[in-house]
């Protein structure tokens, strides 16, 4: 529903949403995919050597 230009959940009992499988496998943390991925790249950035300073 929107409502003066915003998306606003239904109030009426019944409305739920459900999460694919595949999302969950994803990004269950901290094993999911998304994570495991997040964390290999923020390593590697973080281990690279800092560019040294010109004169």
């Amino acid at each position: 529903m929107i409502r003066d230009g915003h998306y606003t959940a239904p109030l009426a009992p019944g409305f739920s949403a459900t999460m694919r499988h595949d999302s969950i496998t994803e990004y269950h943390y901290p094993d999911g995919t998304f994570w495991t991925t997040d964390r290999a790249v923020t390593s590697s950035s973080t281990t690279e050597a800092p560019a040294s300073p010109r004169d």
